[in-house]
C-alpha cells in the first residue's frame, strides 16, 4: 500500500487537499476559541476606588529625600500609570543591625542614610478584590518602583486603606 495513491489520496482514504482544508478549519476554530478565552481574562471588569497607601523607601541619601515632596504626582515606573499624589513624607534615620564587643546585636543609625515613609492618596483599579497599577499588584509587602519628576525609588507597600 502506497502512502499516496494515483488519485492523490492519503493511504487510499482521504484526499490530501481535503485533509489540509479540514486542518485549516480546525485551526481557525481553535484560534477563535482560545482568543476569546484570553480576551475574557484581559477584559475583566474593574472599579476605581480611592485609596491611601503607605510606602517604605529604605537606604537612601539626602538628595533623594530632598527630591520627594508632598503634593507631587507619583507614577509606577514600568506602566507609567498614576498611583496618586504624595500627601506626607516622614523621614527617619536608616538603621542596620550591628554587633557590639560582647556579641550582642543592636540597631544603629547609618550615617548619611535615611528611610522614608511616603503616604500617597489616589484612585486605583480594583480587579477581583486586588488593587493593580499597570501589571503590578499593589499588596502589602509587594515591591513597587515609583517615579516622580525628579526621582525613581524602589518601595515596599506597608499599608493600604480604602
Amino acid at each position: 500500500m502506497k502512502l499516496i495513491d494515483d488519485r492523490g489520496r492519503l493511504f487510499g482514504l482521504i484526499n490530501i487537499i481535503d485533509l489540509f482544508v479540514v486542518l485549516i478549519v480546525l485551526g481557525v476554530v481553535w484560534g477563535l476559541l482560545t482568543r476569546t478565552a484570553v480576551l475574557e481574562r484581559l477584559n475583566r471588569s474593574y472599579a476605581e476606588k480611592p485609596v491611601e497607601i503607605l510606602f517604605l523607601v529604605e537606604n537612601v541619601r539626602q538628595y533623594t529625600v530632598d527630591a520627594i515632596q508632598p503634593g507631587e504626582v507619583v507614577r509606577e515606573l514600568r506602566s507609567d500609570e498614576t498611583v496618586g499624589t504624595i500627601r506626607t513624607v516622614e523621614v527617619r534615620d536608616y538603621k542596620e543591625k550591628v554587633p557590639d564587643l560582647e556579641g550582642n546585636w543592636h540597631m544603629s543609625p547609618v550615617p548619611g542614610k535615611k528611610e522614608l515613609f511616603i503616604t500617597v492618596e489616589g484612585r486605583l483599579k480594583e480587579y477581583n478584590g486586588a488593587f493593580r497599577v499597570g501589571q503590578s499588584d499593589i499588596k502589602v509587602g509587594s515591591k513597587v518602583t515609583l517615579k516622580g519628576k525628579r526621582f525613581n525609588v524602589e518601595t515596599f507597600v506597608l499599608k493600604i486603606q480604602d
